[in-house]
């Protein structure tokens, strides 16, 4: 199975609102904290300032980058392929919250459109989307990490080494 069969498995545990977090990254305690303190119903965090990173995990970043636009604060698209960085307003970073009111869209999108145990979590944000569910983008500058191999951890190491106490709180 993948990610959205992992979220419904622990819906039981939706109570209140929650943070949603890849365990292949790090974020600073901000970018955290502006998650927790959204307002909207789901919230996405994206990285307005993506593209450098990604050029330096990967040799051309349209191999891993995929297509994200808004409109305002509302996601309009994301996840899928990009055929140029025209495509790519921001980039997504595995990091969500859902409110109370998140948490009973999520549950009853649960209920009615879920069928796909193979589903990634931006496929599912796309569904949402498509039924017409407010999905908002949360803005942020840097702040965070994905660590999906080796390559990634000595870019990670890098930046984190930069960094006067070398933690990852004062990261970039």
């Amino acid at each position: 199975t993948n990610m959205v069969e992992s979220l419904k498995c622990a819906s039981h545990e939706f109570e209140g609102g929650f943070v949603l977090s890849y365990a292949d990254i790090v974020y600073q305690e901000d970018i955290l904290l502006k998650m927790m303190n959204s307002n909207e119903s789901i919230a996405v965090a994206c990285d307005m300032d993506w593209e450098n990173y990604w050029k330096e995990r990967f040799e051309n970043p349209l191999i891993d980058a995929e297509r994200f636009r808004f409109d305002k604060n509302k996601i309009i698209e994301i996840g899928g392929k990009a055929k140029s960085l025209d495509e790519i307003e921001s980039q997504y970073i595995g990091l969500l919250s859902f409110s109370i009111h998140g948490v009973n869209i999520l549950n009853e999108w649960f209920s009615d459109r879920y069928k796909n145990e193979n589903m990634f979590i931006t496929d599912m944000i796309t569904d949402l989307i498509n039924c017409r569910k407010s999905v908002a983008a949360v803005r942020i500058n840097k702040g965070w990490l994905e660590i999906d191999d080796l390559h990634d951890l000595e870019v990670a190491k890098k930046y984190i080494s930069q960094t006067s106490r070398g933690s990852v709180k004062v990261l970039r």
